[in-house]
């Protein structure tokens, strides 16, 4: 931020969540903007009357209905930010979204294409390999948490001294899983002291259903509030990916969210994992037993990469980051 700047407390914003996982980058931004003197409104469903209402809109990941929806804000003369977080092209034929945001829906990626291009959009990116695949000028805002949530300052719960190995992920991430899975049921055989905790996704779970209750264990989703007290129950991370042009347009947020608190990782060898460089190991797919091995038999390489990738995470606080939504808005509302 550039404190010289004035605020523009009479400039009211519009910030529309897509109801998913990245809807956090929205309701960050608007605590910062309001906090900068702007009129901010967060809402999910939007009626068309409200195109007319604000002096900028900012839409993540915008479905068709959103889409037409911004186009009535462009033909009204306003400003709008598409916030995208996903390479939409590559969306997989499994992913439930291939049919609403991908190559599944008929027209989705032509109208999104002619949005994208539109002279009063602007375009902002969880990544810069996202930039390089829309190959549309825009500003690189990378995933941040959330520094005055408390709950990442909960400490360790009293549990018994089992070295917990954990995954959290959708129904997405099934095929990814199947990466890891195997080592992972390695260590089980070979060590009692061992658990396997799931989150999020049942099926997941289920695949470990023949281990003991004392080396499995289920969580639930959480509200984003509440999410980080997870990784109280975390002593390793996983963070598989199949190597595919869908997912090495991914962020590093998995990683950087490990870093917060203090768990070391095992994640797959891809591009935005392998430049995080601190904080855990990255695995080829024939590599992730001898990591995890590495990991499970020596608690002082655990805290070790934990701090190291502590340090790294300070650099993603929201409250650093989300400067560049404030600088973004200040330029197009100046």
């Amino acid at each position: 931020m550039t404190p010289e700047t004035p605020k523009s407390p009479y400039k009211s914003i519009l910030c529309i969540r897509a109801n998913a996982v990245s809807d956090f980058r929205i309701n960050l931004a608007s605590r910062y903007l309001i906090r900068d003197g702007y009129d901010v409104e967060t809402i999910t469903y939007v009626p068309f009357y409200k195109a007319s209402q604000y002096d900028l809109i900012i839409c993540c990941r915008p479905g068709i209905d959103m889409i037409e929806f911004l186009k009535v804000c462009l033909i009204a003369g306003k400003p709008v930010i598409v916030d995208l977080d996903d390479d939409f092209n590559s969306i997989p034929r499994h992913n439930p979204a291939y049919n609403y945001t991908g190559a599944g829906h008929p027209t989705y990626l032509m109208n999104l294409r002619q949005l994208l291009h539109h002279p009063n959009v602007t375009v902002t990116y969880a990544s810069p390999e996202l930039a390089n695949r829309y190959k549309i000028e825009g500003t690189v805002i990378p995933n941040f948490w959330d520094d005055e949530n408390p709950s990442w300052e909960a400490g360790e719960p009293k549990r018994d001294k089992r070295i917990n190995i954990a995954f959290s992920g959708t129904s997405t991430h099934r095929e990814d899983f199947v990466v890891a899975e195997p080592a992972i049921k390695k260590i089980l055989d070979e060590n009692k002291n061992v658990r396997f905790v799931a989150q999020l996704d049942e099926q997941i779970y289920k695949r470990f259903l023949t281990y003991p209750e004392e080396q499995k264990l289920f969580l639930p989703p959480l509200p984003y509030d509440d999410y980080p007290l997870s990784y109280r129950y975390f002593d390793i991370m996983v963070v598989p990916l199949r190597d595919t042009r869908f997912n090495r347009a991914k962020s590093d947020v998995k990683l950087s969210e490990c870093g917060v608190a203090k768990i070391p990782y095992v994640a797959s060898a891809l591009p935005q994992y392998t430049d995080w460089g601190v904080g855990g190991l990255t695995v080829a797919d024939n590599g992730w037993y001898e990591a995890l091995r590495t990991l499970v038999d020596s608690e002082e390489k655990r805290r070790e990469l934990g701090q190291a990738g502590y340090e790294k995470a300070l650099t993603r606080k929201a409250s650093v980051v989300c400067g560049k939504w404030v600088e973004l808005v200040r330029e197009l509302l100046k």
